[in-house]
């Protein structure tokens, strides 16, 4: 079981945390300000949201029909 556990914690800072630190990097390393970053947030909004909301709903369903 806490082999599971492990590899869920894995896979979960493989797909989101990663990527997360990523995307706030690259930016800051190009010399893009906090302003300019807010703006592509705001015009991608939408599209964020549904992109995690279908990943989420996508891993639970996985989960569920998995029994875990």
């Amino acid at each position: 079981m806490r082999l599971h556990a492990f590899s869920y914690l894995v896979l979960y800072n493989v797909m989101f945390v990663l990527p997360l630190l990523h995307y706030w990097w690259c930016p800051m390393y190009w010399g893009a300000t906090s302003m300019q970053l807010g703006g592509v947030l705001q015009r991608h909004l939408v599209t964020v949201k549904l992109g995690t909301g279908m990943l989420l709903s996508g891993l639970g369903i996985w989960l569920l029909s998995r029994g875990i």
